[in-house]
């Protein structure tokens, strides 16, 4: 169990499991859900995204023109982008590394490779994220292959250590 006590906004409880890597369970002082969005896939390379806006909860389909899914932090479903308490500038952020994502997945091989350079980009609008002006922080960062029953973990920035594979 995590309490989360942010400098601005509400307190909350959260509840996460397998290092967040399925999401978490959470509530504020306030009696309701943080919103998040977090990518799900199985073994069969089926995927969506949750978007959820506490209390809605919106799936998000994989584009036809788009070889992947993302999320970072904005809701990409149109009717959910407003409902956010991010300042204009993360939500500019948010979407500026959503473009990027996109457009290197569309350019890419799709390889572990080429996924691991992607999470270690750095720039203003970078993914291996270090502080600096929206004072984000990367903790962690995973590369599931459902389909082969495991993960790629890097525990810190993925630009200083290496990944360990991690099989079921």
């Amino acid at each position: 169990m995590l309490k989360i006590y942010p400098e601005k906004g509400i307190p909350a409880l959260c509840f996460p499991f397998c290092r967040w890597l399925s999401g978490a369970d959470m509530m504020n002082a306030e009696g309701v859900a943080e919103d998040y969005s977090q990518v799900v896939i199985d073994r069969h390379g089926l995927m969506f995204s949750a978007e959820i806006a506490c209390p809605l909860v919106q799936l998000r389909l994989p584009g036809k023109d788009n070889p992947g899914m993302n999320c970072v932090n904005c809701f990409q479903l149109p009717w959910l982008k407003e409902m956010t308490n991010r300042t204009p500038a993360q939500m500019e952020n948010a979407e500026r590394r959503k473009d990027w994502i996109e457009r290197m997945t569309r350019e890419g091989n799709r390889s572990v490779q080429h996924m691991k350079r992607m999470l270690r980009h750095l720039g203003e609008f970078s993914l291996c994220r270090h502080g600096g002006k929206d004072a984000s922080y990367t903790e962690y960062s995973i590369i599931g292959i459902p389909a082969e029953r495991k993960a790629f973990f890097a525990e810190g920035n993925p630009c200083q250590v290496h990944y360990q594979t991690v099989a079921l």
